[in-house]
């Protein structure tokens, strides 16, 4: 298991020292990659763009903005080992000019050279971008390069596993996050990826004094800081297995009997719906490279199949019903029918240049101050534009909603746009704009209410605008599903942003173009939060409007706690934690279902965290629906379990095969202190045979304190193994 990632922090300047006055003293002998392969390598790729389509991952943008001016490199690329967090042989390279592919094709490439196994899963928090062209790139290798036999490996030899690091998995578009998926391929365990980020922990000392040196000193001290890292690594691997196990038995054990209970339920209550979904998730599980099982296609069990009502399919369900209608209705009410038809789209129409005249309501009135010309030019252009949009909506409600026109033109005394001027003059709405310039009627119309059903009296609304007022209902439920929808992937876009620039931007430039892009995050996240306040109040409003058998049609009981009230505080950003707690609020809930079951009231599946309602998208309450939610749920309970039992099952070979890697140095460093050295010093043949020794009792006395340090763990693991399958089912013989 390997992971990639580059910091752009261990950067060095384009002062006066070259190679010559400044060699490195082992170059390519160590962590560091040949240098003079690497760049003849890499200079013939030296101009590519390669842009990220993942549209919610902005680091790799913002790395590639950063020019490299005055800086002999930008920073280093490196390949680690995700289970242990080691540096590779030959795995650190140079970067020119950003997170460029071929930097890190050359880098993985050289890493392959030493590769045994018959399967590699590569974490990178790019993959989704950069696994597209890899093999293409690795066939133009050169036979005569020093990458050419990793490159084959890779090509030929290795299947290779793609995926995210899990912290960085949410910055990602959703199909990126489901497909990329740490959690829900096979055995990986509890590896999470991000060895890189704590491998970065131990250069990142020494990059200030790296900025100043020469390009050998460089390369030289960042094997140096490689190889202290590996050995504090080394001599620590007892304690890291021995924490990892203990927390994996418990883990594995309480997720087990959280999955076995829940199959359990269900397959008490549908065992042939359970069957299916079982077969989904192993047909997806064992699909070849192309994505194929068995001949045929394996979709993504994980992905919900189920997508929440969005504005454009409400108003595609409308136009479907009326279509119905048309074609149950007679010849003789066809005509009567499609003048309906047509009204209710123009109704349809109506309420939708509402809801935009209510986004560009929030737009004008969240804009700073203006400054300079344009700037004030840009504001007064957004300004019209609004006006121009509450003319033409007024003009559509004088016959959709004519009760309310009249009654706005009788307690106004003027024109329904509040200007007192006819209609008829707006046509080209230049006029009515030039006008209004002069008393700046921005605030005016910013508060100006446009008096759909949910601003009118019960009464006057259900009387004599109900079909505005169903049709708004519909609307409304989709704006909401849309406005969380935007506050999500505004949070997730801020969360990257702001994690790049907490650990790469150093300096007032960097800096302020950063702070830019957050700027216009945080505003478009205050408008996506206002409509959806908006929607949720006037949908509550509506929804009280109606009788008790209309709220029972039309709308859903559980919208209070579908949609509930958007507080500052949920609004935080996805972050470790953020993830964390979701992930507990999943298996809360999953043992409150097994609970209300099973008819045990003591297991209520409280958590101590509160997780805000933005992320826990799952149906709140016991009730057992055999829904997509449902399904979705069942098979992350499942992997959670598997891949708990996968790392007990890593941690055990890790165990038993770190003392025997400690017992093999002490072996091989005994042979070098019998080893013959003819014309070598007598006392330096001494020193050196002495240090061998020393060597070998060193790491003799590291393999025994090992093997009894991990004997009880071991024992237990066994025991644990007896009665737990990969599977992640409790096998009771």
């Amino acid at each position: 298991m390997l992971a990639m990632d580059c910091n752009f922090r261990a950067r060095n300047r384009d002062n006066k020292s070259k190679d010559e006055t400044s060699p490195m003293l082992g170059d390519g002998m160590a962590y560091m990659v040949p240098e003079e392969d690497y760049q003849a390598f890499t200079k013939n790729n030296q101009h590519d763009q390669e842009m990220s389509t993942c549209s919610k991952f902005g680091a790799m943008i913002l790395a590639n903005l950063k020019k490299g001016r005055g800086y002999r490199t930008t920073g280093v690329g490196g390949v680690f080992c995700s289970r242990h967090g080691f540096w590779w042989p030959n795995s650190v390279g140079t970067l020119v000019k950003g997170e460029r592919y071929c930097t890190i094709d050359f880098i993985l490439a050289s890493v392959a050279r030493r590769l045994r196994s018959e399967k590699l899963h590569l974490s990178y928090d790019i993959i989704c971008q950069y696994a597209r062209n890899l093999e293409a790139c690795l066939r133009d290798v050169k036979p005569d390069s020093f990458i050419y036999e990793g490159a084959q490996k890779l090509l030929n030899e290795v299947h290779k596993v793609y995926a995210v690091p899990k912290f960085h998995n949410p910055g990602h578009k959703e199909l990126c996050q489901q497909w990329f998926n740490l959690a829900f391929q096979l055995f990986c365990g509890q590896t999470d990826g991000e060895a890189s980020e704590r491998a970065w922990a131990g250069l990142n000392p020494a990059t200030t004094s790296m900025r100043e040196m020469g390009a050998g000193t460089m390369r030289d001290t960042i094997d140096f800081y490689c190889g202290m890292w590996n050995w504090r690594k080394t001599i620590g691997l007892g304690p890291f297995l021995f924490k990892k196990l203990e927390i994996a038995l418990a883990e594995a054990q309480d997720h087990c009997e959280i999955y076995t209970g829940l199959r359990e339920v269900l397959a008490d209550e549908d065992a042939g719906t359970l069957q299916s979904w079982m077969a989904s998730v192993i047909a997806w599980e064992n699909r070849d490279e192309e994505g194929r099982y068995d001949g045929k296609e394996a979709p993504n069990p994980y992905k919900p199949k189920t997508k929440p009502i969005t504005l454009h399919q409400a108003r595609l369900r409308s136009a479907q019903a009326m279509k119905t209608a048309l074609q149950n209705v007679g010849t003789a009410a066809a005509s009567q029918a499609s003048e309906i038809h047509t009204a209710t789209l123009d109704i349809t129409n109506f309420i939708l240049l509402g809801f935009k005249i209510e986004l560009m309501k929030f737009r004008v009135t969240a804009e700073r101050n203006s400054n300079t010309v344009l700037q004030k030019a840009e504001r007064t252009e957004r300004k019209n534009e609004l006006l121009r949009h509450i003319a033409m909506f007024r003009k559509q409600q004088q016959w959709i909603m004519p009760l309310v026109s009249a009654g706005l033109q009788e307690l106004q005394g003027k024109d329904v746009d509040g200007t007192g001027r006819e209609a008829e003059d707006y046509d080209d709405g230049d006029e009515l704009i030039a006008s209004a310039d002069a008393n700046d009627p921005v605030l005016e119309a910013t508060e100006m209410n446009l008096f759909l059903p949910s601003e009118l009296p019960a009464q006057l609304a259900v009387q004599h605008n109900h079909d505005v007022l169903m049709e708004e209902i519909c609307l409304r439920w989709g704006g909401l599903s849309d406005a969380v929808v935007m506050i999500r992937q505004n949070l997730q876009i801020k969360g990257v942003v702001h994690r790049f620039r907490k650990g790469n931007t150093r300096g007032q430039r960097p800096n302020t173009r950063v702070r830019g892009k957050q700027a216009v995050i945080e505003a478009n996240l205050a408008i996506a939060k206002a409509a959806y306040r908006l929607h949720r109040e006037r949908f509550a409003a509506l929804a009280n409007m109606l009788t008790a058998e209309e709220r029972a049609r039309h709308i859903p009981s559980d919208w209070e706690s579908r949609f509930q009230v958007l507080e500052e505080l949920d609004c935080v950003a996805i972050g470790s934690k953020v993830l964390i707690q979701i992930e507990e609020a999943d298996i809360a809930h999953a043992r409150a279902l097994i609970a209300a079951r099973k008819g045990d009231t003591s297991v209520t599946g409280q958590t101590h965290r509160k997780v805000s309602w933005l992320w826990y998208t799952s149906l709140d309450g016991a009730t057992l629906e055999l829904n997509d939610d449902m399904r979705v749920e069942f098979l992350r309970c499942r992997a959670r379990a598997m891949r708990w039992v996968e790392e007990i099952y890593h941690l055990c070979y890790e165990m038993v095969r770190t003392p025997e890697f400690t017992m093999n140095k002490a072996e091989w460093w005994a042979r070098k202190a019998t080893l013959e050295m003819p014309g070598v010093d007598g006392f330096v043949r001494d020193g050196m045979r002495a240090y061998a020794r020393k060597q070998s009792t060193m790491f003799m006395r590291q393999s025994d304190s090992l093997k009894e340090k991990f004997a009880e763990p071991l024992t237990e693991a066994a025991q644990f193994i007896k009665t737990h399958g990969l599977d992640g089912l409790i096998h009771v013989s």
